[in-house]
């Protein structure tokens, strides 16, 4: 199989425009792996972080955030998009393990999780996210908070989904050859999110990343699937490469001068500029990101109106006082 032609610019000729929009990157909140800030260090009252300004320069009027298994973000994000007119989609990178969230033994070499991205398209979408986000924790912690199939068949209504990175179910099945399960994962998504179902197309120079890419395509092609360009990125800029590799030698108690440890594999995990991004991925991959904003809806996350928890109490916890109807908890 091969990577289908498509259009990616030479340098040379006129630029052709894009309607590119950042989908997959990691915050802070990314706990010692992302480093883009959501709002300015120095300043956050008043001045724009970086998600703002990188959101401003591609001029979509959209912003986004997939930090891994957590949202904690998302308020901040929404509430620094609604300040500068931006359009916020709450959004997570889930763990998703392999079979159910309620195995929790491995041997060595076992996959224990992949990695699923999921915007929310409407406020169905942010409650059931909301809700996907608590019971990866409450049920399905093992290593890392994991959902499962079976939760994300139950609460993926309104919200928009893709395949994820390379360490995604169809990518990581294909590179162990995998195919039957890697299709097997392909099947299940398309047939069960329809239209909200995307392929994400990576580019950071991976042998294995374009494996998996070769197959995903051609998938992607025979269902009329679209496919999205993402950088997952990780860093603002190029030159913060060697800072974000001495974040990850504290996550994973590496020493920086470690001549056998040179941080994530391959390279273009910072938010790329337009020349660095019609240089590595094809124009309609990048203008395909369009779609997944256009569905998100306005002011997803509502600030200002206090939302009171909904909980039924136990009837153990209740008498009747009296010869009434009165009923109070005891």
């Amino acid at each position: 199989m091969s990577i289908a032609p498509l259009y990616v610019w030479d340098g040379i000729s006129p630029k052709p425009q894009l309607t590119f929009v950042d989908l997959h990157w990691h915050s802070e909140f990314s706990l010692k792996d992302g480093m883009i800030r959501i709002l300015d260090p120095h300043d956050s009252k008043h001045n724009k972080g970086e998600s703002v300004l990188v959101a401003e320069r591609r001029g979509m009027g959209f912003v986004t955030c997939t930090d891994h298994g957590n949202m904690y973000g998302q308020a901040q994000l929404a509430s620094t998009a609604k300040k500068y007119g931006l359009k916020h989609a709450p959004a997570c990178e889930f763990y998703v393990a392999p079979q159910s969230r309620h195995e929790k033994s491995a041997t060595k070499g076992d996959i224990i999780y992949y990695h699923m991205c999921a915007w929310a398209k409407n406020k169905e979408g942010y409650k059931n996210l909301c809700i996907l986000q608590k019971l990866s924790y409450t049920e399905g912690f093992y290593h890392r908070p994991r959902i499962d199939k079976e939760l994300i068949d139950k609460y993926g209504d309104g919200i928009m989904w893709s395949d994820g990175c390379i360490a995604g179910p169809i990518s990581q099945q294909i590179i162990r050859d995998n195919d039957k399960v890697a299709r097997e994962w392909f099947d299940w998504l398309i047939n069960r999110f329809k239209g909200d179902f995307y392929m994400e197309y990576q580019n950071h120079g991976i042998p294995d990343e374009e494996k998996a890419n070769n197959v995903k395509i051609d998938w992607a092609n025979e269902h009329g699937i679209p496919i999205i360009a993402t950088t997952d990125a990780h860093f603002y800029n190029k030159e913060d490469e060697d800072a974000h590799r001495a974040l990850l030698c504290i996550q994973w108690s590496k020493w920086f001068d470690d001549p056998t440890f040179s941080g994530f594999s391959g390279s273009g995990y910072w938010m790329m500029d337009n020349d660095e991004l019609l240089e590595r991925f094809p124009i309609e991959y990048l203008n395909n990101t369009k779609l997944v904003a256009d569905k998100v809806e306005e002011s997803i996350i509502e600030f200002g109106k206090t939302v009171l928890p909904q909980f039924k109490v136990p009837q153990s916890f209740l008498q009747v006082i009296g010869g009434g109807n009165d009923v109070v908890a005891r």
